[in-house]
């Protein structure tokens, strides 16, 4: 918290919970009502330990008083070909499985976030079935604490512009990236409620992120 000058959140991947189309489970109660008569028989994959749909995971798992088995992979590519090929039952990770829920391979339970993407209308938040887990984590700009005022106010203001470009928009759109706009105190206070949930979310799990 007190290490950069935050200046602007921009935008952030669109994320969530998506299982194989001809999974027995049609939405997330469903899922979680097996994984709860089941402790740890259902698995999930995602990107890496202590990535974010791992620890958004931890922490819905933990208010749904539910375990599931977590397989860690090395991106969105090796997530959703485990779960094509039946190596997991469910992956969380960000929209690289898109196209497999257009092709209808794919069926999504839940996105993370308050509200419904644009491209996929159909598929509720987890916001819906009771969680707020802040929103999807946002891109943004920081600089080295102490910054120049008004340095901050010139970039703040640049890129404020740039982030509504409508070119800009298109591109974002292009890649399922919603428009999360966040001036730099509010990103501050973003990261300052965040931060203890993912310290305790880390600390629970055991994760040490040391080399070696």
């Amino acid at each position: 918290m007190n290490d950069f000058t935050y200046i602007l959140a921009l935008t952030g991947y669109l994320s969530g919970l998506v299982v194989r189309s001809e999974a027995r489970w049609r939405d997330w109660p469903s899922l979680m009502a097996e994984a709860r008569a089941n402790p740890g028989k259902l698995s999930f994959g995602s990107s890496g330990v202590g990535g974010l749909s791992h620890l958004v995971m931890a922490q819905l798992l933990t208010a749904e008083g539910v375990e599931m088995l977590h397989v860690p992979y090395r991106g969105v590519a090796e997530t959703t070909t485990a779960l094509l090929s039946g190596q997991v039952d469910a992956i969380a990770d960000s929209s690289g499985w898109a196209p497999h829920v257009d092709a209808g391979r794919m069926r999504i339970l839940a996105i993370w976030g308050n509200e419904r993407p644009k491209r996929f209308p159909e598929a509720p938040a987890i916001s819906e079935y009771g969680h707020d887990i802040g929103g999807i984590a946002p891109y943004a700009l920081a600089g080295p604490k102490g910054m120049d005022p008004a340095v901050v106010r010139l970039l703040h203001d640049t890129f404020r512009k740039a982030l509504f470009d409508p070119a800009h928009q298109a591109a974002l759109a292009r890649y399922d990236m919603p428009t999360l706009y966040m001036t730099g105190e509010e990103y501050r206070a973003w990261v300052a409620k965040r931060v203890p949930i993912e310290r305790d979310l880390i600390r629970t799990l055991g994760i040490t992120f040391e080399g070696g």
